[in-house]
């Protein structure tokens, strides 16, 4: 999860810019075919007077192929007054001589007829009126493909921006990220782990070293001689069998068995109850422990509470529970 997040991040910049690109281009397809629109409306304009026409030959004359031209003067409104207009505003020589001729015929000289000239460039003139313009079908579907991805590409960029946004404010994936191998894993444990006893310890819940020790040291029993008893034997905190490691055994009066050491630990780390049937393990203590438990632990917490002390007992207290 870390390595595709950072490979992500490495990525963001690039794909940024083919987004950029691709609205760029969306932009300007359209922008193109807008103009093919309007570059192939053309003005109706009456009373164009026919000059003269004529049958107007391919100039690289390599074939035999022309195309109707006539001389108009258009009405004065209309801006220039002479213009060439043709059969066909491509400009295409695609007729013979004869049939060019029989064409113009259609339109006399000195008569008047109906002509029409491009919105957008004033030169094409057309003696037809023109019902079809090829140039805009051949952007439209470019325009749409690249709209299409470029609206894809967008939604992409949003989406991955707003996981990485969100992802960022989860303290709990930060930690699991940070996690990357098991070492790590469990330190992370261990944390939480001593911040869920220091929570104990501020609300005043976890036994006194007192009680603790009262507990262990008064249902302490002896190991069973029996090896059948000893198969019967284990422990609730590491659910462990008895073995000659452990010499030293818990039974509590719930009648659920420890070794000294286990119990001793789970009751440092702010247990305070039994693990197998959650009984309050301060119902147990003897009562002259439990006379004074608050002015006991207060007194306690002051004395102990320095690093030097703690580690010097934790270790007394370690080989005292190992030895025999």
């Amino acid at each position: 999860m870390l390595v595709a997040r950072q490979c992500w991040r490495l990525a963001v910049v690039p794909f940024v810019i083919v987004v950029m690109v691709l609205c760029a281009l969306c932009v300007l397809s359209w922008i193109r075919v807008a103009e093919q629109k309007s570059y192939a409306s053309f003005n109706e304009i009456q009373g164009c007077e026919i000059i003269s026409s004529s049958a107007s030959r391919k100039p690289d004359g390599t074939v035999n192929e022309f195309r109707s031209e006539f001389h108009l003067r258009l009405p004065t409104n209309s801006g220039t007054a002479n213009k060439i207009a043709l059969r066909y505003v491509s400009g295409v020589y695609n007729v013979t001589e004869a049939e060019a001729l029989v064409f113009n015929e259609q339109f006399p000289d000195g008569s008047t007829t109906t002509c029409y000239q491009n919105a957008l460039d004033a030169s094409l003139v057309s003696i037809v009126p023109v019902t079809d313009w090829e140039a805009p079908s051949d952007y439209v579907p470019t325009a749409i493909v690249i709209t299409f991805f470029c609206g894809l590409a967008t939604l992409v960029l949003i989406a991955s921006l707003l996981l990485m946004i969100f992802s960022k404010g989860s303290p709990d994936t930060n930690a699991e990220d940070n996690a990357t191998n098991p070492s790590d894993i469990e330190s992370a444990d261990r944390e939480r782990e001593r911040a869920e006893v220091t929570s104990r310890k501020t609300r005043g819940d976890v036994l006194a070293r007192d009680e603790i020790y009262a507990i262990v040291d008064t249902f302490q029993v002896q190991p069973p001689n029996d090896p059948d008893a000893c198969v019967e034997w284990t422990c609730s905190v590491c659910l462990e069998d008895y073995s000659s490691e452990h010499k030293r055994l818990v039974k509590l009066p719930c009648d659920h068995q420890y070794h000294r050491i286990c119990l001793r630990k789970w009751l440092k780390r702010g247990g305070q109850t039994c693990c197998l049937c959650n009984v309050p393990l301060r119902t147990f203590l003897p009562n002259e422990a439990t006379a004074n438990d608050g002015s006991r632990q207060r007194s306690h917490e002051q004395q102990h509470n320095t690093p030097q002390y703690r580690s010097e007992t934790g270790a007394r207290e370690e080989n005292a529970d190992d030895a025999v």
